[in-house]
């Protein structure tokens, strides 16, 4: 009855190992972390961590398997037929019989003969170890070799592009300034690579693209009085917008994005991204800096324009380009009268401006625009009265309501 409980706890003992299936989830969560990871070179290294805990699993398993087998004989007459007990490792401390026990495990891995089988069972179960062992070991090293290999291609890269680069401006007899102005801008580029969008998303289907663009690029387009209440009458519009009308410009030290007097062939206006940090210079003097939040040339949107000034990067920046000629193009496939009367009003008031106070970065008096409220259809009303920009007594209300409701103050 006593040998046939202490075979039913061993037993119970082998079951724990069942816990190892949490190995699987372990295996998930790796899956799960290449998804959100953003740089192939975490994925790699993700991938090198599962590879050597998957390898410390099967040492465990195998090491407690061999040591279950190297005891089985302990409540026999030959007790002295496992390896346990030939070792004098019958009365030794859990620690150093684990200890043990993974050291052979962990030597199967590498050809090392640590100690030899003391009987059938323990020969039996070493073989099937070493062949699995084999295999095992080929994947692992295969694994290995193929992710260093990849990590090296991606550190490698990067750096031949440059060479190459070096050695063309050099051949070409480059200035030296420009020479170091370029390859800045390559540094620069190749460092927001991550953020260029990949082939693969040609595959996406065209709903999705045109939700991720506009969680892309409408949060810098919000910032707008006119595209935040575009969004609330037309968000079909402003989705299409941030897919088909928007881009992203990288900018270098010392890039002029316009010139004074420039009549652009490709009118666009542009949204500052990121760290901003460009300067915007009259010939009369007057300078103004941009940061996060800012935009400017907003009138190419609605007339023909030449440009007020310069606008210079003053150290590597991002701007969002908002093309003029797309933007009209959905504008007239999703009509709305709060589009029409904000242009309406915009170049009405445009006009009334002296030439000499002409400006890319001119904003409307937003309290003035109180006059595009009649006329509006029952769901526009309904929205602007929603939002909070109705009833308002005087222009100064209005604009106040504006400002409350977006957040920044707009010039008067």
């Amino acid at each position: 009855m006593g040998s046939n409980s202490g075979t039913a706890l061993k037993g119970l003992r082998l079951l724990r190992l069942g816990r190892l299936l949490r190995l699987v989830k372990v295996i998930q969560v790796e899956s799960v972390l290449s998804q959100y990871a953003c740089s192939e070179t975490v994925v790699l290294l993700v991938g090198l961590v599962k590879l050597i805990v998957v390898l410390l699993a099967m040492a465990h398993v195998f090491a407690c398997l061999w040591y279950r087998i190297g005891i089985g004989s302990l409540d026999d007459a030959a007790s002295s037929s496992g390896w346990v007990a030939h070792h004098g490792l019958t009365d030794a401390s859990l620690q150093e019989r684990y200890a043990w026990s993974l050291h052979w495990s962990l030597a199967q891995f590498t050809g090392e003969v640590i100690f030899e089988p003391r009987n059938l069972t323990e020969r039996n179960f070493a073989i099937f170890v070493m062949v699995v062992t084999f295999l095992a070991s080929s994947l692992f090293v295969s694994g290995i070799t193929t992710s260093m290999t990849r990590l090296m291609i991606v550190a490698g890269s990067h750096s031949s592009q440059l060479q190459a680069l070096r050695r063309y401006l050099a051949g070409m007899r480059i200035s030296s300034s420009l020479t170091t102005r370029l390859q800045r801008n390559v540094q620069h580029v190749l460092g927001t690579e991550k953020r260029t969008a990949p082939q693969i998303l040609s595959l996406i289907s065209e709903p999705l693209r045109v939700e991720l663009y506009y969680e892309l690029h409408s949060p810098a387009l919000l910032f707008h009085p006119f595209f935040k209440g575009y969004d609330q009458f037309n968000p079909a519009g402003v989705r299409r917008v941030c897919h088909v009308a928007v881009t992203t410009v990288l900018l270098s030290r010392g890039d002029i994005v316009f010139s004074d007097y420039e009549a652009p062939a490709c009118p666009r206006m542009y949204f500052v991204h990121g760290s901003g940090g460009l300067r915007y210079k009259q010939q009369s003097g007057n300078t103004e800096f941009l940061e996060h939040g800012d935009w400017v040339c907003e009138p190419v949107l609605w007339t023909s324009w030449i440009h007020c000034g310069t606008l210079t990067a003053l150290h590597e920046c991002e701007l969002l380009a908002l093309d003029a000629r797309a933007f009209r193009d959905v504008a007239n496939l999703f009509p709305t009268r709060h589009a029409c009367k904000y242009a309406t009003a915009f170049v009405e008031q445009l006009n009334r401006v002296d030439r000499a106070s002409l400006s890319d970065l001119w904003r409307p008096s937003f309290g003035e625009m109180e006059g595009i409220m009649p006329g509006l259809s029952e769901q526009e009303s309904a929205t602007w009265e929603s939002l909070g920009l109705t009833g308002a007594t005087s222009s100064e209300g209005f604009s106040k309501r504006l400002r409350a409701l977006f957040g920044r103050s707009c010039s008067q």
